[in-house]
């Protein structure tokens, strides 16, 4: 008999594809699948039969992906059981996973076959009456085993087809999709939609009943459901007529209506499982009473942000979880009243652990770079030459009053000179620059791999000086109309030239020290979040140092850079909160170095600001020219 079963199966999805009613096919239901949602697709199929509606199901071969999909998720189940001699069992999982993604990318991506399906909808006249999307969701973003999709990117492919947006009805199946703000967005797509279906926590599984009878009964109940007059004839129904929506976290937002003529956005109503368990007015003017909410989630936030608690491993943890559901539930508030509570961040520290991993494993090459490059900085002879410069510490200290003295007897003259200086200085930065092969050269300089020779390395470091003795004439030209100022700058700058030395000492000793790591996949795991934040100070602090290395300076910049755009301000791709075997390219990928323009071809270029790689901080411009 179990041989019967897959043949039986089958069957049954058959005859609920099937459908004997009358189809209006000038009226589509659309239904976006980015994961594996083939039975919410056999209960939209019910519910379009019933409307009398025409189902359409993107990617149009969704089951095709299905026994693909079964294989991951087998080989995974596998792999998670697996205790000892498991690399086979990982090798196994990772190639379903590859052949999965490489038929994915052959199919294209999901908002380009959206497109392509709405234009032929559009030229056979056809309207989009419904939507549904189903998948992972992390804040206005769908995705899964078959692609992914984000808010913004519907936003775009709809205002192409203004004219057959004819969506009353929006389901949006996944988690955190009907929390308030979501909605405020979503009905800035669709204009004419009345009725909004999603969840404001975690949903089901999409192959859980309750979800779908929830789902079938808001897809064939919407116009039973807008006619309910006031919020206890609303809730007495719902309560009796749709099945789910009080055992999950489920949110629906209803425009119901009393005539054609009446504004149905006046009359909006709003059920949230995390707010108030019943349809009420739906008003994004209630968050002034949400503000001591909100307070108490900025606090716990800052905590796990600065890593005073450390993010929990799990991201079912409550403590981060809670954290999460109560951010997004009240997104729209924490938006309205401007608190600094980043609720992407939270996702990401929920997920953070399958961040970090994603992190180190997209840029290992970057990784192995920079470590690379610090392991070979010599930095015995780096302390040794500013222990030579704290040894001359008197004659930079003369040289200060030197050029004191010119200021005092003639400032006039001082700085006509200085104004001289930086034209001859500009001028031969601006040639440099405008040498195409020169500029190639310091270009390829940016990559700390590059096999630079003797003369590579002196362009390079004329570049620099040009760049930092630049800058340092500027600021003093900021002084030109009150000298004295100058002059007392000066003295402080000689008075703490001796503390910055020592300073500088300390600091290098944090790398021979191994007090400074790169963000490795072992290093994010050994160290905490609160340690590697510490660690990018320390970091930052090196870079301040004129005495590093060209490979090392880059490296570091390049840490600081990437870490900060994914892991403090978290720029990451949806994806990135679980572990795959390929990880999904960020939209702003951080490369070491930075481009370097000429002159002419960068409209807003400015000598001293802006040239190569110098974005740390490590060129105040404070600190004299002797000789002046």
């Amino acid at each position: 008999m179990r041989f019967l079963v897959l043949p039986l199966l089958l069957l049954i999805s058959n005859k609920a594809l099937a459908c004997s009613g009358k189809i209006d096919n000038s009226k589509v239901m659309l239904f976006i699948d980015t994961n594996f949602s083939d039975l919410e697709i056999e209960t939209a199929q019910r519910a379009a039969c019933k409307r009398g509606e025409k189902l359409v199901v993107i990617p149009k071969n969704y089951k095709e992906y299905t026994s693909q999909i079964r294989v991951v998720e087998e080989k995974l189940k596998r792999l998670n059981r697996c205790k000892s001699n498991c690399e086979p069992l990982a090798q196994d999982y990772a190639a379903a996973e590859i052949a999965l993604q490489t038929k994915r990318d052959s199919e294209g991506l999901l908002k380009d076959l959206i497109a392509k399906e709405l234009n032929e909808m559009k030229q056979k006249n056809v309207k989009l009456t419904n939507m549904l999307l189903s998948g992972h969701d992390g804040g206005g973003h769908f995705g899964g085993y078959k692609g992914s999709i984000s808010r913004s990117d519907i936003a775009n492919i709809m205002e192409d087809f203004q004219d057959i947006n004819e969506v009353s009805t929006l389901m949006l199946l996944g988690c955190y999709t009907g929390v308030q703000k979501e909605i405020a967005h979503w009905k800035g797509i669709f204009p004419k939609v009345r009725m909004i279906g999603g969840y404001d926590g975690s949903a089901p599984l999409s192959d859980k009943p309750m979800g779908h009878h929830y789902l079938e009964d808001l897809l064939t109940k919407e116009k039973a459901l807008l006619q309910q007059a006031d919020e206890k004839q609303l809730n007495q129904f719902v309560r009796a007529n749709i099945r789910g929506l009080h055992s999950m976290h489920s949110a629906v937002y209803l425009e119901p209506v009393c005539s054609e003529e009446e504004d149905s956005s006046l009359n909006a109503m709003y059920y949230g499982s995390l707010t108030n368990r019943r349809f009420s007015t739906f008003d994004l003017n209630q968050c002034i009473g949400k503000v001591s909410k909100i307070k108490e989630i900025e606090t716990r936030f800052k905590k796990f942000d600065s890593g005073e608690v450390e993010p929990p491993k799990n991201p079912s943890d409550p403590a981060i979880k809670t954290l999460y559901d109560q951010a997004r539930s009240l997104e729209h508030c924490i938006e309205q009243l401007e608190s600094p509570v980043d609720v992407n961040a939270i996702f990401n520290l929920r997920f953070y652990e399958a961040v970090k991993e994603n992190f180190a494993t997209f840029y290992k090459d970057e990784l192995q770079t920079a470590q690379e490059a610090l392991d070979s900085f010599d930095v015995t002879s780096a302390i040794e030459g500013i222990d030579r410069e704290i040894a001359n510490i008197a004659e930079f200290e003369r040289k200060i009053e030197e050029e004191n003295e010119k200021i005092k007897n003639d400032p006039e003259g001082y700085f006509f000179n200085l104004e001289t200086l930086a034209r001859a200085r500009e001028h031969e930065l601006q040639q440099m620059l405008n040498d195409p092969e020169k500029l190639a050269i310091l270009n390829k300089m940016q990559n700390p791999n590059y096999k630079s020779s003797p003369e590579d390395e002196f362009l390079y470091d004329r570049y620099t000086a040009l760049k930092e003795e630049i800058n340092t004439i500027q600021s003093k030209q900021m002084y030109k109309e009150s000298p004295s100022f100058l002059i007392s700058h000066n003295n402080m700058s000689a008075s703490m030239r001796l503390y910055e030395l020592e300073n500088s000492k300390r600091t290098l000793q944090t790398i021979k020290d191994n007090a400074v790591w790169l963000p490795t996949h072992e290093n994010l795991k050994k160290y905490s979040r609160k340690e590697m934040r510490e660690n990018i100070h320390k970091i930052s602090d090196l870079l301040t140092l004129k005495v590093l290395p060209r490979k090392v300076r880059l490296s570091l910049d390049w840490t600081v850079r990437a870490k900060h755009e994914h892991l403090t301000y978290f720029q990451n791709p949806f994806e990135w909160h679980e572990v795959t075997s390929r990880v999904t390219p960020p939209e702003n990928k951080i490369s070491m170095g930075q481009t370097i323009y000429a002159p002419s071809s960068n409209p807003g270029y400015q000598f001293g600001f802006g040239m190569g790689t110098f974005g740390s901080g490590s060129e105040s411009g404070l600190f004299s020219i002797p000789g002046l």
